[in-house]
């Protein structure tokens, strides 16, 4: 495209000249001897060039040029006239911004049009540097707004990194330093460690994280890694994810996120440990059930053969040559009860005696006597002096305390100490809640015993409850003394925790719930009534034909009357057709069809002072308690002797029951062979 240019003169000749001059150039040439007219033109056109006379009659050629520059800055100027001196030239040149001064008349063509070309050449690099500042200024401003948006950007990750409950860290691929951390992570760690190498500094033994991608290879992935590890230098568990991007200044990083799992991880291992106890306790929960069976009917069994030693014993009379023998089957019958007791203990079918006490006054006793047996075993006791009182079975608990303290002994062959201990505890809501045990919060005694021991591994900590478990050799024990004691101690609505280690010792935890009653640790024990037998009828009432036939026989040995029935229907039918004839019912508790509870309750409907006394093969349990309660007037378990029989009957007619007649206590196999008067 052609350059436009103005030519200014009020001298048309000038303007041929330039016309000439300029004319082989391919100039654009607009020409004009009005000045008012140039203006205009200069208004209305785009120029790249004015030549113009510097005086013209009314516009000068001062206000060509400022108004030139005025509409186009770039435009360029050569100012012509005969005039002027060297310094109003230079005064026009630096002040009004034109490009060139030339004198007329015009002598030196080539100048002229050398002077137009170089003022051309001029706008044309003027106008290509201003598109290139222009367009340099755009992207400085583009730049400028993309930096803004990305310090926004990167102010609105910061943000929302600090926010976030996790643990976000960001290093370099290749020398590992930190140069990110969020604020979760820093408090984790107690520091901001922006500069410091990752491994240095997060990570435990100065090591590499195990999925740590390659470096300096140049193999790595983009793909998320992830994984579980425990991390000492802060004590806790993390799962892990980490991942290559791309970061500031496409710098390559690890992005690094942590999620503290260390509560997850707790709760499940409580989770797990409260499974495995939980398990345990239905484990022996079945088979406490089945021992507490097998129990009762080897007491049934027991009774039949004690009752038909009472008989022959009745029969033969002191004098007889197998009295020795009788003797002997009923030590045998007292040693097979002992063990069905632990049996029913394990099972937790009953309690015998419930009544309050000061266990710290029974496990002085325990510790006394176990002492004096046991004396390559030194004992240290600490006991409360404010100790709460606890209601239980004075027996049954002094056999927990025997129990652990033999168990204790026997894990020391070569002797040891023995701790046992005493203290108040509140148990609350929290603490019962771990624990797989059915326990009320409140009040509880502590009894703790501690040996230094062998100590037990997990798989042998986690049997020592089961029912004939025994790392003990076969003649050496059966394995029932810590399964009866962990029955007894939940019959009494406590709990018991087991903590050992291997060739460091063992420590046995009792909780026993407290009681508000007093106790009375000097109550005299009645002495027991004569026995004698009696003349009214009796209805004996037992499922089992072998308790039916030896009770009838005992029962008839003592001058009674004997009715029998071998279920509670048949009970009813005999008592509501002979009730005013039979003084006494002596009622098995455990039948099929209608149980004792069944029975008893139909009987009291026919006659409601109807006199019964219970048996069982189990000791006493709530069922028993219950039925007291309900008006019955004793309970004896078997296996009992025809003395023990005798005397619970008379005391019963006779109307003479004494504050204990309701306590069953083991079989006494030292009694002498009954004579019944």
């Amino acid at each position: 495209m052609n350059a436009k240019v103005l030519l200014v003169d009020d001298d048309p000749n000038v303007l041929n000249t330039l016309e000439q001059i300029l004319g082989e150039s391919n100039f654009d040439l607009t020409m004009t001897t009005d000045g008012h007219k140039a203006l205009k033109i200069i208004d209305t056109q785009d120029l790249d060039l004015i030549i113009t006379d510097l005086k013209m009659p009314e516009i000068t050629g001062e206000q060509i040029v400022a108004k030139g520059k005025a509409k186009d800055p770039n435009v360029e100027i050569i100012v012509l006239t005969g005039y002027a001196t060297v310094d109003k030239a230079i005064e026009l040149l630096r002040g009004n911004g034109a490009f060139d001064f030339l004198s007329k008349p015009l002598e030196d063509i080539e100048h002229l049009s050398h002077s137009a070309n170089q003022a051309l050449a001029k706008r044309r690099l003027t106008l290509e540097n201003n598109a290139l500042l222009e367009k340099l200024r755009h992207e400085i401003k583009r730049h400028k707004r993309t930096e803004d948006r990305l310090r926004k950007s990167q102010d609105l990750l910061v943000k929302i990194l600090n926010n976030i409950q996790a643990h976000v860290f960001v290093t370099d691929l290749e020398t590992c330093e930190v140069i990110f951390m969020n604020k979760m992570m820093t408090e984790c760690f107690g520091a901001n460690l922006i500069g410091k190498k990752c491994k240095e500094t997060l990570r435990p033994y100065n090591e590499s994280c195990n999925t740590c991608c390659l470096i300096g290879s140049g193999q790595w992935s983009t793909e998320i890694k992830n994984w579980e590890e425990f991390n000492p230098t802060v004590n806790k568990w993390f799962i892990n994810y980490i991942r290559i991007i791309k970061w500031l200044g496409n710098r390559t990083v690890r992005l690094h996120v942590g999620a503290d799992i260390t509560e997850f991880k707790l709760a499940n291992e409580r989770k797990r440990e409260l499974e495995v106890q939980l398990r345990q306790a239905q484990k022996l929960e079945a088979v406490g059930t089945l021992a507490g069976g097998i129990a009762h009917d080897f007491n049934n069994l027991l009774m039949g053969i004690q009752g038909n030693v009472d008989l022959m014993s009745l029969d033969l009379g002191k004098d007889s040559p197998f009295g020795e023998n009788l003797e002997n089957i009923s030590q045998y019958v007292a040693s097979g009860a002992n063990l069905a007791q632990q049996l029913l203990g394990f099972a937790r079918k009953g309690k015998y005696r419930i009544r309050p006490m000061n266990i710290n006054i029974l496990a002085d006793k325990c510790v006394r006597m176990f002492g004096r047996a046991k004396k390559e075993v030194e004992i240290k006791t600490s006991f409360h002096a404010a100790l709460w009182p606890i209601a239980g079975d004075h027996s049954q608990i002094e056999q927990v305390i025997m129990n652990i303290l033999v168990n204790a002994w026997q894990a020391m062959p070569e002797g040891g100490k023995i701790y046992i201990s005493t203290e108040n505890k509140t148990l609350d809501d929290t603490y019962i809640g771990l624990k797989p045990f059915k326990i009320k919060p409140g009040s509880y005694i502590k009894v703790s015993v501690t040996d230094t021991g062998l100590g037990m591994d997990e798989e042998t900590r986690s049997k020592i409850f089961e029912p004939f478990f025994t790392t003990k050799y076969k003649s050496r024990g059966t394995g029932l003394g810590l399964a009866s004691v962990y029955g007894i101690i939940k019959n009494h609505g406590g709990l018991i925790n087991v903590y050992s280690e291997k060739k460091i010792g063992t420590t046995f935890n009792v909780y026993l719930p407290s009681t508000d009653q007093a106790p009375d640790e000097n109550k005299a024990s009645i002495k027991p009534l004569q026995v004698k037998g009696g003349t009214e009828t009796i209805l004996l009432v037992d499922d089992e034909t072998m308790i039916i036939n030896v009770g009838g026989l005992m029962l008839k040995k003592m001058g009674y009357q004997v009715l029998t029935a071998n279920s509670g229907s048949e009970a009813l039918k005999i008592y509501k057709s002979r009730k005013d004839e039979i003084a006494l019912i002596l009622l098995d508790l455990i039948m099929p069809g209608m149980n004792g509870v069944q029975t008893y309750d139909r009987l009291k409907l026919i006659d409601a002072d109807v006199q019964v006394l219970l048996s069982s093969g189990y000791s006493m349990n709530e069922d028993v308690d219950n039925l007291l309660k309900k008006g019955c007037k004793g309970f004896i378990q078997k296996p009992f002797s025809s003395t023990e029989l005798a005397e619970k009957i008379r005391l019963i007619l006779d109307r003479k029951i004494p504050d204990n007649f309701f306590v069953t206590d083991q079989f006494d196999s030292q009694a002498e062979a009954p004579t019944i008067n």
